[in-house]
């Protein structure tokens, strides 16, 4: 197994198509504050994280999309796979051993540069925003590798039944944005409704909306104090859907790749 991970990573480092995701994911934190007009010099890890994280998310799902079917099922028709199973590696072996490679480059690379900009900007402009506690902020950002995995499953199950990274994307794309219009157009008749654990998207922003302040009169200012800590029960709640989910999505994965003719 390790050695067809070892061929994947080599194979995805080389593609273009992954090359020009990283690339983007790295420089849209730089110039998104330009673009709206703001200096970079203004731009606070707090004021990053307050006004562009959440929503910021939505436009993060196309890294794992593009990154986790690549992974996946970038050689799908190539006839690799196929000669993977030649060489005596067990359909099992090979699928898992695509389904960490895509995990590794669509979650947890993902997740590094998204959070990154939160790291330098903090760094070189500091954090201005009172109440929020360090160890909250990266309670947040693991707990939100739960429903980034969700994600990813999903799309790796896309692609694998499509037998196509390209298909895969597609797909992926389209039924991801059916699912969050009909969460929006249910949104407009059930005023009540909880939609956070309806989407794995709308997971990562409510735990990235900090939404909870009050407002505070210290040494005569008013000061906007945040509270950051979470609820328990969002915490199992997270863990609990995203793990249910993505492990059903990677089983009708598995059985597919194990059960149809992958030549």
């Amino acid at each position: 197994m390790y050695n067809i991970i070892k061929s994947l990573n080599f194979t995805n480092r080389r593609n273009l198509a992954v090359v020009l995701t990283v690339f983007s994911m790295v420089m849209l934190p730089l110039i998104l504050p330009v673009m709206l007009g703001v200096s970079m010099k203004e731009v606070t890890g707090d004021a990053y994280l307050l006004n562009l994280c959440g929503d910021l998310f939505l436009i993060w799902l196309f890294p794992i999309m593009i990154l986790g079917c690549i992974a996946a099922s970038g050689d799908a028709g190539d006839k690799t796979l196929h000669y993977e199973i030649l060489a005596g590696h067990s359909r099992t072996r090979v699928f898992f051993a695509r389904v960490l490679c895509a995990l590794f480059w669509s979650v947890l690379l993902t997740a590094f540069f998204f959070y990154l900009p939160l790291v330098y900007y903090g760094l070189l402009n500091g954090w201005n925003a009172e109440g929020m506690r360090v160890s909250d902020i990266v309670l947040r950002a693991l707990l939100s590798l739960f429903p980034m995995f969700r994600v990813a499953a999903f799309c790796i199950m896309v692609s694998v039944l499509f037998r196509s990274a390209g298909k895969g994307i597609g797909f992926s794309y389209l039924f991801i944005e059916l699912q969050i219009m009909a969460i929006e157009i249910a949104g407009l008749f059930f005023d009540d409704m909880d939609k956070k654990y309806l989407s794995g998207a709308y997971n990562v922003q409510d735990l990235l909306t900090l939404s909870n302040s009050r407002n505070y009169v210290i040494n005569g200012e008013k000061v906007e104090v945040y509270e950051t800590a979470l609820e328990g029960g969002n915490v199992l709640w997270t863990i609990a859907v995203s793990l249910l989910l993505g492990g059903i999505y990677l089983a009708v994965a598995y059985l597919d790749f194990t059960k149809r003719d992958r030549s």
